[in-house]
């Protein structure tokens, strides 16, 4: 059953009032689990605009251009797991293409010149539009990790423990995703009517930007399916299981999924995550007890074998951390 019934709140970052922002996120959060965010500083109709253009360049790309910034999986020659684009793979379920960029660590860092397949650095696009891909997407990586700072801060006042809670856990060397993504329609064919089958998201905090397009999904309270309305110039934010029972279940880790529109859509969640060395404590009644973020991360692609098994060749060498 699909509802057209509004429920996702807006928290306006502009509003001076932060004692009134911490109580609309925090009933946002138990409630529904999803909020829409105005007016985040680093992030204008105008970016957005600049930011799907590039999306599109990007994947109107010919095949053999994108798989030269892929992974080992698709590249022989490339030397990373996990960054870089990642192609259509129906055959494992996985309905769209996608670009995989995290946080650019200084070349002379220990833990980019490691093994640590979690810090691998992102190849990029060459040439003159690649570099100007590149540094566009760096900043909007770099504008969602300080809303995603700020979105925890309000969480953290209004579950009564130090606004800084979380900052030590995701800062510096945070492994955020920053995930570019296309999704073509598949018509009238027997594809699947979804390109993302319902679930809800794993790890802390996911930002969203829609590009105003039309798919996404939120299951409600009466286990109704409600349409998440465009709003230009807005990002959607949802958490995680992750953030939900650090929060004793009192946030909602909130069903969705993405319905195939009859068109093609682009999308580019940032998937806010700790860093590796981070620990967190859960309830008794939790079944992770103690978890240290890095280990749980990787264990986690082992067991799904990352991104619903399109990468049956992960690598069994994968770090522990603490």
């Amino acid at each position: 059953m699909s509802s057209d019934t509004p429920c996702i709140p807006v928290l306006n970052f502009a509003n001076p009032d932060r004692d009134a922002k911490v109580k609309l996120l925090v009933e946002a959060m138990e409630k529904v689990g999803f909020v829409y965010m105005d007016n985040v500083p680093g992030y204008s109709l105008e970016i957005e605009e600049k930011l799907l253009q590039a999306t599109k360049w990007f994947f109107a790309k010919p095949l053999e251009d994108k798989l030269r910034v892929s992974c080992t999986n698709w590249n022989k020659d490339a030397k990373g797991y996990y960054r870089g684009y990642i192609p259509i793979n129906v055959k494992e379920g996985h309905l769209r293409e996608q670009y995989e960029m995290g946080e650019e660590l200084p070349e002379d860092d220990p833990d980019r010149n490691s093994a640590n397949y979690l810090y691998e650095p992102t190849p990029f696009p060459d040439g003159e539009e690649g570099y100007t891909y590149r540094e566009l997407m760096m900043s909007h990586y770099a504008a969602m990790t300080n809303a995603g700072i700020e979105f925890l801060r309000l969480l953290a006042k209004g579950l009564e423990v130090a606004e800084d809670f979380f900052d030590k856990k995701f800062l510096p060397k945070t492994l955020s995703s920053l995930r570019i993504m296309h999704y073509p329609t598949y018509g009238d064919t027997p594809q699947p009517t979804f390109v993302c089958e319902e679930h809800f998201d794993t790890p802390f905090v996911t930002i969203l930007t829609t590009f105003a397009y039309s798919g996404l999904e939120i299951k409600n309270k009466n286990d109704e399916w409600v349409k998440v309305a465009p709003r230009p110039g807005s990002l959607v934010v949802n958490i995680g299981d992750l953030l939900s029972r650090v929060s004793r279940r009192r946030f909602k880790a909130t069903w969705h999924r993405v319905r195939d529109t009859g068109g093609d859509r682009y999308s580019i969640p940032f998937f806010f995550e700790p860093r590796a060395d981070a620990q967190f404590e859960f309830s008794h009644e939790d079944d992770l007890g103690w978890i240290t973020y890095g280990s749980w991360m990787v264990n986690h692609m082992r067991r799904f074998k990352y991104q619903f098994g399109h990468l049956p060749e992960y690598p069994s060498d994968l770090p522990m951390f603490g």
